[in-house]
């Protein structure tokens, strides 16, 4: 059951961005005041993640490692 709701969810998500995109109204596409659409948030903690962490841990890493080099250069 939930693989059949995230299916139709992502074929729901496709048909009203391409309308959108092509500038229809909600009416326009059949969405009707009191029609609830609920998008369920996805926390999904994978690879990604965690080489977004280490990009950032390293960018980190490189500046504070840049900042006592300049403090090398001048305090010489």
């Amino acid at each position: 059951m939930k693989l059949l709701s995230r299916i139709c969810w992502q074929v729901l998500k496709k048909v009203i961005l391409l309308s959108f995109e092509k500038g229809y109204s909600l009416e326009d596409i059949g969405i009707k005041s009191g029609d609830q659409i609920i998008a369920a948030v996805q926390n999904e903690f994978g690879m990604r993640q965690v080489f977004e962490y280490l990009k950032f841990g390293m960018s980190l890493a490189s500046f504070y490692l840049l900042v006592l080099r300049w403090q090398s250069y001048s305090s010489n």
